[in-house]
């Protein structure tokens, strides 16, 4: 079910109106459904091996994924990448290149869901001590060429972008 909120958050009064297929009230609020941003980095050591986290919560709770999540506000997306990799990882890394951007959608069990707009970059690590926190419960390196299953399509897509990059 999408993320449509049932009354304006604004006036309180119930969404009735239907303007181009969105919700909206009288007062003028459309509930337009704007993509949450992310970013992630995908950090690969010398043995061209992908750091991987195991997630820890729902969605897709117990399968690999990359390192990375939602933006904070007013948050750029290379500051959110690395602080995202120190909080799952225990690692500070430096961004090496700009990867792809991808859309994608997002299952929140509470919150329903909703569209995402992740920005991907590559990274090193330049130090810190390797440790899985945060909504991570394991993190280990995997050679890109037998990776496990991965969590989100778009994550999928974007480590596909990537190892071709490595190929030129």
């Amino acid at each position: 079910m999408n993320r449509i909120y049932k009354y304006c958050p604004f006036c309180a009064k119930k969404l009735t109106k239907n303007i181009n297929g969105y919700k909206a009230c009288s007062c003028g609020f459309i509930d337009y459904q704007n993509a949450r941003p992310t970013a992630t980095a995908l950090i690969l050591n010398g043995k061209n091996e992908l750091l991987l986290g195991k997630r820890s919560i729902e969605p897709f709770k117990d399968m690999w994924g990359v390192i990375g999540g939602f933006l904070n506000r007013n948050e750029d997306p290379i500051s959110g990448a690395i602080r995202e990799a120190k909080e799952e990882t225990g690692l500070d890394i430096k961004i090496k290149d700009f990867i792809c951007i991808i859309t994608g959608q997002y299952q929140d069990p509470k919150l329903g869901f909703y569209y995402t707009f992740n920005v991907y970059y590559s990274a090193k690590v330049k130090g810190g001590k390797i440790k899985a926190a945060d909504d991570v419960k394991e993190v280990k390196y995997f050679p890109i060429n037998k990776l496990p299953k991965i969590a989100f399509i778009n994550d999928q897509k974007a480590i596909k972008i990537f190892i071709k990059s490595l190929q030129k």
